[in-house]
């Protein structure tokens, strides 16, 4: 017996009346009653053909149960095949009454029986929710479903006690539906790694949950680097499986979420290209279209999307542990960039400042800082991969620095990206390093072009903080520069950052109104003085940097000679040198940090008071930004000066004027002894800051 003499069943072809059909569906049903299977499927196809392919779920429906119990029947290779055409039959029955719970029950029981139980626990599942609970076949379609499911925890939870990479995944989606969107990326980073580590095929719904975590988080912080890992986890689930709709939809998603609306939809077009009328994704394509229709664009509004990395990325290799390649959410074969980047947004995402009520922030913090001192080294990294942390802290390189401070150093405070717009160190921290396809020059450009985006950004928030004052709002101006002294005086760095900006202010507005009075000699004197304050800047960064390659080099000079002698260096005395050379690399970095902000203040406030940006009539062509108004930023309070400057010379005056006193006010409230002090008391400093911080109540900030 075999699967083809239904099929090639001779029938008439003439088509037969309702009675008819019926009588043949009831010879069949007494066929199956007797268990002669091969007649009963003989029956329910002459019924079909009869009536011209019925459209009576009850003929399908039987017959799959007639090919489904045959199967139990006969040889394996020929049971595979009977249980297809059962497939088949059942999937016809719930086309033809979406709601019948005997079709569902009969589509679940088919893929049961071809040893595919999660499916079969997916069909039942997805019956009891679509089918109709009054029908007399659904408890047998619940009872189904539910053993069904218990069949699959078992099987899991048996499987689970020997993989580490599923129970990681498993943690992912609990941390997920707790909307922790941090702790389900790294659960599922974990669960990658595990699979790398163990040398086993990588596993598509953990691309794809990871996916969705990073548009949540992107979301929530606005991050266009974010949303580009979302699109890199789709693009890795849909090579794994290129004809997996949810792949797909992944994809689309996080670049119509970014705002990347074009490129959403070549990839929507590629998706349905493989996944013809799926229905989620023919739903996210109306979504798609109306966000075009509406120019609706949820793109982060603070930064563009990094260029690709230009270094090269690692050969993946078994490492001695992945701790913290889990820490920071990258896989073994992460490059220099990568790590960068990744460290760039877990640091500022998990700062204490920033969670002030999340006490495990603090952990998180120092747990970052340490995987990227360790990972961003290529020596130290290489230790790590081959002996672990434990290995690396027992080196003589390895040499600890606080969290904190290496965080602060990098990339200042938040709340003075208005003053000075983003330190150039934590762009290189963003971009990461390599210069790409256009080599060094390409680079050079990019730099030269982001640092005049950031000139332009800090002169128009000059403008429209200084234009209050302009108006006459002299009292209220003060206030307000007073309160945000107060405020910036709390962040990481944030004593010498003002007294430095302040400064600027102050000394740049001075020369400006020096130049019209006797004969310009009081400008020339400040331009003088200032200018010789610059020279020993610069001077003592390069010092700085030459001291501390001085130290380096003393310091590998004495362990040397240690060893040679038969002497080695005792734990305490490495522990010194060591914190000594971290301390004046630090130092280094924040004096070229001051440099920095120099020379991005130095060509905005010469902008500002030059007053290009108003006609000659002393109109002023546009308002100058999109952040805060007169009224938000000063309560709209009564103007003290009725004559409104009116020229361009008369309201350049005034912003120096303006300038003067917000750069008197910061300056009274930084501290020109942390500037020259540098990072020697930074702990105290921070830790002061914390305190004030926190004593002040106005401080504030679909899966598998």
């Amino acid at each position: 017996k075999g699967v083809d003499n239904s099929r090639a069943f001779k029938v008439d072809r003439k088509m037969g009346t309702e009675e008819e059909v019926e009588e043949v569906r009831l010879k069949g049903n007494e066929s199956f009653g007797h268990g002669d299977w091969d007649s009963a499927i003989s029956q329910y196809t002459r019924a079909i053909e009869l009536s011209g392919n019925s459209k009576d779920k009850r003929i399908y429906s039987n017959r799959s149960a007639a090919y489904a119990s045959k199967a139990i029947e006969s040889a394996s290779s020929l049971a595979n095949d009977l249980l297809e055409l059962a497939l088949k039959d059942a999937e016809t029955a719930i086309a033809i009454d979406p709601t019948w719970p005997r079709a569902y029950q009969r589509h679940a029981v088919a893929l049961q029986r071809l040893n595919r139980i999660e499916d079969a626990c997916s069909a039942a599942k997805l019956g009891v929710t679509n089918s109709n609970s009054s029908d007399s076949s659904f408890p047998a379609l619940n009872d189904l479903a539910a053993s069904l499911e218990a069949t699959v925890a078992a099987s899991r939870s048996a499987a689970m006690q020997q993989d580490e990479a599923e129970l990681a995944r498993l943690e992912g989606n609990k941390a997920y539906a707790a909307e922790d969107w941090n702790a389900a990326i790294s659960s599922y980073t974990q669960a990658i790694n595990y699979l790398i580590a163990e040398g086993r095929d990588l596993d598509k719904r953990i691309y794809s949950n990871r996916s969705a975590a990073y548009v949540k988080k992107a979301e929530e912080n606005e991050s266009s680097l974010t949303f580009e890992y979302a699109v890199e986890d789709a693009d890795k689930a849909i090579e794994l499986d290129p004809d997996w709709p949810k792949a797909h939809h992944r994809k689309v998603n996080a670049l119509m979420r970014a705002g990347k609306i074009e490129e959403a939809e070549k990839a929507m077009e590629s998706g349905l290209e493989r996944c013809p009328l799926e229905p989620e994704l023919m739903k996210l394509q109306e979504e798609l279209k109306k966000s075009k229709k509406g120019g609706d664009s949820t793109a982060p509004k603070n930064r563009g999307v990094p260029d690709a990395p230009g270094t090269k990325r690692r050969q993946r290799h078994e490492v001695a542990e992945t701790e913290l390649y889990d820490v920071l959410g990258l896989p073994t074969d992460a490059t220099e960039s990568d790590i960068k980047k990744a460290y760039y947004r877990l640091a500022q995402d998990n700062h204490p400042d920033k969670n002030k009520d999340d006490p495990g922030a603090t952990e998180r913090f120092q747990k970052v800082g340490q995987a990227y001192q360790v990972l961003s080294d290529p020596s130290m990294r290489d230790m790590y991969d081959a002996h672990g942390l434990q290995g690396v802290m027992q080196s003589d390189s390895y040499r600890e620095v606080d969290p904190s401070t290496l965080f602060a150093m990098i990339f200042g405070s938040e709340k003075f990206e208005r003053f000075v717009g983003e330190l150039a160190m934590t762009t290189m921290m963003q971009d990461g390093d390599g210069a790409g396809a256009g080599g060094e020059a390409a680079m050079r450009e990019k730099v030269r072009s982001k640092q005049k985006e950031r000139i332009e950004y800090v002169q128009k928030e000059l403008i429209q903080m200084l234009q209050p004052f302009v108006d006459g709002e002299n009292t209220a101006f003060k206030e307000w520069a007073t309160k945000t002294a107060i405020d910036l005086k709390t962040a990481s760095f944030g004593e010498p950052m003002l007294w430095t900006i302040g400064y600027l202010y102050l000394t740049k507005a001075s020369i400006f109104e020096g130049r019209g009075h006797l004969l310009g000699v009081p400008g020339m004197m400040k331009n003088m003085q200032y200018g010789g304050r610059k020279f020993n800047q610069n001077v003592g960064a390069l010092s700085s940097a030459i001291e501390v390659m001085k130290k380096q080099k003393k310091m590998e000079e004495k362990k040397a000679a240690a060893i040679k002698a038969g002497k080695p260096l005792s734990a305490e005395e490495i522990a010194k040198m060591e914190q000594d050379l971290a301390e004046g690399t630090l130092d280094t970095m924040w004096k070229m940090s001051v440099l920095d902000i120099q020379h991005t203040l130095e060509p905005a406030i010469d902008a500002i008071l030059l007053a290009k940006d108003v006609d000659e009539s002393g109109v002023k062509p546009k308002k100058a930004g999109p952040i805060g108004t007169v009224k938000v930023m000063f309560g709209g309070k009564k103007k003290e000066r009725e004559v409104r400057p009116t020229t361009r010379s008369e309201i350049a005056k005034a912003r120096a004027a303006g300038l003067k006193l917000l750069g008197k006010v910061f300056m009274e409230h930084g501290s020109e002894e942390a500037v020259k002090n540098g990072v020697a008391n930074i702990n105290e400093a921070m830790a002061a800051a914390a305190a004030a911080a926190a004593g002040d109540p106005e401080t504030s900030s679909d899966q598998m």
